[in-house]
């Protein structure tokens, strides 16, 4: 004897269903590609490009290929026709990389001999990645550690008490020593 599911078993399948379709089918690029694709026929204006878009980020290669597909849709959609790089009037390279919150997707133009034209726009990571990649914090700071007339080729500071420094140039390797709050040459 079958039993017939009832109408809360079905409602509740359904609602399961429904909360895992966005994870079979990853995530929703419509926004940023209309985005993107906005500002690049910004740039172009309709007519006949090349797209050529490079992964640099950790997206997955059927990201990238939905990525390239919906961007293309909407690109066609706002009057922009595929060519061949050898005809087109712009050719479009986008590149798709990420920082630890958001995607970056740059899209760099070229049209005829004029300067190349660079639009960007970003859209958040998914909780999921982010959250999964152990991220340390790094920072960059830019010293002034010598000057001199002639070509600096490598600089390396040695740990010690005093402070020393090798300086590579063209002709010599000097050694420096950290005395008297300045570095003063010690041998060449």
């Amino acid at each position: 004897m079958l039993i017939a599911p009832s109408r809360f078993e079905r409602a509740a399948a359904l609602l399961l269903v429904l909360l895992f379709v966005p994870l079979l089918w990853g995530t929703d690029w419509k926004a940023p590609q209309e985005q993107l694709a906005e500002k690049i026929i910004a740039v172009t204006g309709p007519g006949a490009i090349s797209l050529e878009v490079t992964n640099r980020s950790s997206l997955s290669h059927a990201d990238v290929d939905r990525i390239r597909q919906g961007l293309s849709a909407q690109l066609a959609s706002l009057g922009a026709r595929f060519v061949n790089p050898d005809q087109a009037n712009a050719t479009v390279q986008v590149s798709l990389s990420e920082n630890i919150q958001n995607y970056v997707w740059l899209a760099e133009i070229h049209q005829g001999t004029n300067e190349p034209s660079v639009v960007m726009i970003t859209t958040p990571r998914s909780d999921s990645l982010a959250s999964t990649q152990d991220v340390s914090a790094m920072a960059i700071h830019k010293t002034l550690l010598w000057s001199q007339d002639s070509r600096i080729l490598d600089v390396a500071i040695l740990s010690g008490n005093p402070q020393q420094m090798l300086v590579l140039d063209q002709d010599n390797v000097s050694l420096y020593k950290f005395e008297n709050n300045r570095w003063q040459i010690e041998q060449t």
